[in-house]
């Protein structure tokens, strides 16, 4: 079976604020501001490969 470049890139991308959320959830840890501020930018960084990829094709 033969995997893309870009099908890996896109579940790294999709990986990153989901595994945080994960594990948040799975630890049993609070929310403070260094958690939200990386999530934030975790989310923003996979929103802007999408638009990327979508105005690149």
């Amino acid at each position: 079976m033969k995997v893309s470049a870009l099908f890996a890139n896109v579940i790294t991308a999709l990986s990153v604020p989901l595994i945080a959320v994960l594990a948040l959830i799975y630890f049993n840890e609070k929310m403070r501001g260094v958690k939200v501020i990386s999530m934030i930018l975790a989310i923003w960084g996979f929103l802007c490969f999408l638009k990327f990829i979508y105005f690149s094709s």
